[in-house]
């Protein structure tokens, strides 16, 4: 029920992928949950959940509720590269608000989108 530091670092290596290597080794939490190269294992308690799996539940099986259109593979894919280029571990390594506003899915579907309900 309660999010501890080590469910929510869980989630995160489950949505992103593994830590730095220097943070992953020094992280005990991930003992039990993944094997050394990042794989999840023995997760009947906390079930792995992949980007693309929370993409899924979280994103494409609400708009089909609602009678939305589906994102296409092509939408889908950009906006995963711009939101992992948002959320990167060190933030060093993050995109700039720049990069953001010019990366492929705000370029060829959200800026489109905001001039036509603008009105431009």
């Amino acid at each position: 029920m309660f999010a501890t530091e080590d469910s929510i670092t869980c989630e995160q290596v489950d949505a992103l992928g593994i830590l730095p290597v220097e943070w992953w080794y020094k992280w005990e939490g991930r003992h039990g949950r993944f094997a050394e190269d990042g794989e999840p294992i023995n997760r009947e308690r906390e079930p792995h959940r992949s980007w693309k799996v929370r993409f899924e539940q979280d994103v494409q099986e609400p708009r089909q509720r609602k009678k939305m259109p589906l994102i296409e593979p092509a939408e889908r894919e950009a906006i995963f590269k711009m939101l992992k280029s948002m959320l990167e571990f060190r933030p060093e390594d993050r995109s700039s608000a720049r990069q953001i506003l010019e990366c492929e899915w705000m370029v060829r579907w959200a800026l489109p989108e905001y001039e036509k309900i603008r009105g431009v």
